[in-house]
């Protein structure tokens, strides 16, 4: 008897809904770790086929399902609606999202199984490395955790001391855990480069009335204080308060 299972991906759990016999029926939520996903693909049989959309941490639930189950197909979220409301005869396009997205196995420049795979996006221009914003360095940590199925940081800070040391204990395929370490060396490379600028910001600062002024308001450090003073520029133009 054919079975079909669709899964609605979200970061930490999906939502399953099963169609059987022409029903469709809620079957309630699953963890989206490791074990959580084992746990659910035990229930599973082989002539099953499980449905579910792109995004970061699709891949890698797609690799564990598909060892237990028939088939499993990976729908663009674009093309998702065409399907679900057709107004006339199917056509080219809709009939090839209904056969599923292309999902890669291994990269073919150094054999990794991740999606993007990091060793080659650590070579690109546009890659994880040449993201030139200290939060765009955490967002792209952020995403190969997603894409690897890794629960999020119970540290405050994940680049922190207690955060780093988590992070380092995860279980992440060879080449994330290099991208990993490039990332957090180019975080801290940033870090001491603004520490310096942070320090001549304070020298000035301490060298101008205003700013001293400004200073004495709670909340008010000596960055905020100098953004104020360069957007206002000479306070005494304003004939009152």
């Amino acid at each position: 008897m054919r079975r079909c299972i669709g899964l609605d991906v979200h970061r930490e759990f999906a939502q399953v809904a099963v169609w059987e016999d022409g029903l469709v029926r809620q079957a309630g939520r699953i963890e989206l770790t490791p074990e959580g996903l084992r746990a659910f693909a035990a229930s599973l049989c082989v002539t099953d086929e499980v449905a579910l959309e792109a995004t970061g941490n699709t891949h890698a639930i797609a690799r564990l399902l598909e060892q237990h189950v028939g088939r499993v197909v990976v729908s663009n979220p674009q093309k998702t609606r065409a399907i679900a409301e057709p107004r006339s005869r199917p056509t080219r396009s809709t009939r090839r999202c209904w056969r599923g997205c292309w999902r890669p196995t291994t990269c073919r420049r150094c054999g990794c199984r991740t999606r993007p795979p990091s060793r080659c996006a650590a070579r690109s221009p546009a890659g994880p490395t040449s993201c030139g914003s200290g939060p765009g360095r955490r967002n792209q940590v952020q995403s190969i955790l997603h894409r690897n199925l890794v629960p999020r940081c119970p540290a405050a800070d994940l680049f922190g001391r207690k955060g780093r040391a988590w992070l380092a204990a995860q279980d992440l395929p060879p080449d994330e855990h290099q991208a990993v370490g490039a990332l957090l060396r180019q975080l801290d490379f940033h870090g001491q480069e603004l520490r310096i600028v942070d320090a001549e910001l304070g020298r000035v600062a301490l060298e101008r009335e205003e700013v001293r002024r400004l200073l004495t308001i709670p909340g008010v450090d000596a960055t905020v204080a100098l953004a104020i003073v360069a957007a206002v520029g000479d306070f005494a133009r304003f004939s009152s308060p």
